[in-house]
């Protein structure tokens, strides 16, 4: 699993309009099928098909089931905190701790 800068991936999607959010759903989703204890099998390509076709209706279901994967710990009102986010219209602010969750389990793994 690839850490990735989350100020960068922030720049990145406000340089593009938005377009490299689908891109970073992409990546996590990959992520998702490598972690251990794997309960996603949804590839990155399908998930924003789904995502498309659904016009985003998707993307709450995928939001809640990321965090629950890569939720440290066995929190579970994290996952309702950031589906709630997600709803409101701050899904960057989801992929964020989603992104930062991922980095964690990284160090965790590499150190």
């Amino acid at each position: 699993m690839g850490q990735k800068n989350i100020g960068m991936c922030l720049l990145l999607t406000v340089l593009t309009c938005g377009l490299y959010i689908f891109y970073w759903m992409y990546s996590i989703s990959e992520e998702a099928l490598l972690a251990p204890n794997n309960e996603w099998h949804t590839s990155g390509f399908m998930v924003l098909v789904f995502d498309i076709f659904t016009c985003g209706l998707y993307s709450i279901y995928w939001c809640y089931k990321m965090s629950k994967i890569f939720s440290s710990g066995n929190s579970d009102t994290k996952p309702l905190i950031l589906l709630l986010l997600w709803l409101c219209g701050f899904g960057w602010v989801s992929l964020c701790v989603i992104q930062d969750d991922i980095n964690q389990l990284n160090r965790m793994k590499y150190n």
